[in-house]
């Protein structure tokens, strides 16, 4: 059995009162707790004595080193479709029967599971969980796994004055169904305030969760999306998520899963790794680093470890992926190259072509330009039209109508 986190739970559902003192009614914001209730005065033991060591969830196998917090708010982010819910479900399902979590976290001990289900019914929670227990060989629970179906009710957290009556009753519930080592909830669907752009909003819904931790005495993981922007240029840090910074500031691990398509020219294996899904530890207060794990997906969808033989299948195509990305990078800087070295033989050209053309117009003009003044000093001005052209043509060989009367009006001037 897990080892019990006691952690100081001060929650208490704000009471209703009106100003005279006595309750309010119905819908009014009431009055918050009061802050002496929250103090908590330090005495000499805090630096004499080693602080009680940080619990943890589960540890990574790899290192033997803490992986997930016991306590507070974890966030959950990715795109749609990536794995969110086998992701959680499979952490239920660990969490339930102190096994491993992706093949890599072990849970210590086992704990009861809550799994706030508030985009698809409890059926579906049943078949993901079905299809992640099989290849696990799990047939049994050590603890409960409670689902609390909401997808077709809307059951906001927050309003314009804070926690709702809502918010009250799920962490009535967890006191009174839990403890509760793990709470999953989808954010989006029970924000109830727009936490897109409203740091106010996300730090209050960030803390309405908190409430629900310390209520459940363990960790809510929260599962939301990362942004467009995010999915477009592949971030892996915790300004992935979608909506307001503050909802990455205040949550004290940040979770992103990443998916990735992988070709290995080889129908067979192209179906089993073509898709590879990575969880990242983008942020987290409390718990050390670790590195990425690398994921496939199952027949049905579900997120299974890659041993050995498949991260060096994965390793090698990405290599060849690379080589192959590099190769094309190469012939387009060539093509490139190639394009712009005949841009600039071209401009050369008409550069050229446009300075014969100004070198023959300048000696046609002088030319024009001496025969009409030899003209005009051998007749005068008194010639006529008609005798002009024909001199100028007699002396140049060929003259047009419109250049022999501009040279006359030139020279005249």
């Amino acid at each position: 059995m897990m080892a019990a986190v006691e952690p100081l739970n001060f929650y208490t559902p704000a009471p209703r009162i009106d100003p005279n003192g006595g309750p309010a009614a119905n819908g009014e914001p009431g009055a918050p707790p009061p802050f002496a209730t929250r103090l908590v005065r330090i005495d000499p033991s805090w630096l004499a004595e080693a602080p009680p060591a940080r619990e943890y969830l589960a540890t990574d196998t790899r290192t033997g080193q803490g992986a997930l917090d016991a306590v507070g708010v974890t966030l959950l982010v990715a795109a749609g479709g990536v794995g969110k819910s086998y992701a959680t479900v499979a952490l239920a399902l660990a969490v339930s029967t102190g096994g491993m979590w992706l093949d890599t976290f072990r849970v210590k001990g086992s704990g009861r599971v809550l799994l706030i289900s508030a985009e698809e019914p409890a059926d579906e929670i049943r078949r993901r969980l079905y299809h992640v227990a099989r290849p696990a060989g799990v047939k049994r629970f050590e603890h409960v796994i409670d689902v609390l179906d909401l997808h077709d009710v809307h059951a906001p957290l927050l309003d314009e004055h804070g926690p709702t009556a809502w918010h009250e009753r799920i962490v009535e519930l967890v006191r009174e169904h839990g403890p509760y080592a793990l709470v999953v909830d989808p954010l989006g669907r029970v924000a109830g305030q727009s936490i897109d752009a409203d740091n106010v909003a996300a730090g209050s819904l960030i803390s309405a969760l908190e409430a629900i931790a310390s209520a459940a005495r363990g960790l809510v993981l929260a599962v939301h999306h990362t942004s467009k922007v995010a999915r477009r240029e592949r971030a892996a840090d915790a300004t992935a998520i979608r909506g307001a910074t503050g909802l990455g500031d205040y949550a004290r691990m940040v979770l992103l899963l990443n998916s990735e398509t992988v070709k290995f020219g080889d129908a067979e294996i192209d179906v089993r790794l073509g898709e590879i899904v990575t969880l990242v530890r983008a942020k987290a207060n409390h718990v050390p680093r670790w590195e990425p794990v690398e994921l496939r997906r199952g027949e049905h969808g579900e997120l299974l470890a890659l041993d050995a033989p498949d991260r060096e299948r994965v390793r090698v195509a990405r290599e060849q992926t690379a080589s192959g990305a590099e190769r094309v990078r190469e012939r387009e800087t060539v093509r490139s190259q190639v394009r712009q070295a005949r841009e600039v033989e071209e401009r050369e050209r008409k550069a050229t072509r446009k300075a014969e053309r100004d070198a023959e117009d300048a000696a046609r003009l002088a030319r024009e330009d001496q025969a009409a003044r030899a003209i005009l000093a051998k007749h005068g001005s008194g010639l006529t039209w008609r005798g002009w052209q024909a001199e100028m043509r007699a002396r140049l060989g060929k003259c047009s109508t419109e250049r022999a009367a501009a040279a006359r009006v030139r020279v005249s001037s």
